[in-house]
């Protein structure tokens, strides 16, 4: 965010203004929420950490480039309670999903790219994709973010993103 006296957001900020609207995605080693929420109201389409593997830099690039808004794994909790509002979803909407569905669910509130839910279920790339696709229809929402804040705000996972 900060590299010898420049501010990334302002930088970001500055060329947004000038009519440059290509996705911006913050690469920083701050974990701090108040560093996350001034990137995400700024306009950032990703907050990622350079602490992330290699493979997640180029999905969260890759995603941010379909539009999707990208954080990265470890900073789904901090999010929510930025977003600090209550639970109103209803819970048949949880019902609707398959187990594999829930348990795509639950990996993506823990902010893990496809490729490592993939891994962890033994499963293909493709097969999660279409897993995420179905529950983002089934759920209402739009994008792997507010997917990850519903499951943490509708305790689909232990709220510090846990494992089970």
């Amino acid at each position: 965010l900060n590299i010898g006296g420049i501010d990334g957001i302002t930088v970001m900020q500055e060329l947004r203004a000038e009519g440059f609207n290509l996705p911006v995605l913050i690469l920083t080693v701050s974990e701090s929420e108040e560093d996350l929420a001034r990137a995400l109201r700024s306009g950032a389409n990703g907050y990622l950490l350079k602490s992330m593997e290699p493979d997640e830099v180029i999905d969260a690039i890759d995603r941010a480039g379909r539009g999707e808004t990208v954080v990265a794994p470890g900073m789904t909790t901090k999010l929510v309670r930025l977003l600090d509002h209550k639970n109103n979803a209803v819970p048949s909407l949880l019902d609707t999903l398959t187990q594999r569905e829930h348990e795509i669910l639950t990996h993506l509130g823990r902010g893990e790219s496809n490729k490592a839910i993939a891994r962890q279920l033994e499963i293909s790339y493709d097969t999660v994709k279409l897993h995420v696709r179905h529950v983002l229809a089934k759920l209402n929402l739009s994008s792997r973010v507010e997917a990850a804040v519903f499951a943490v705000e509708n305790r689909v996972m232990k709220a510090g993103g846990e494992k089970h």
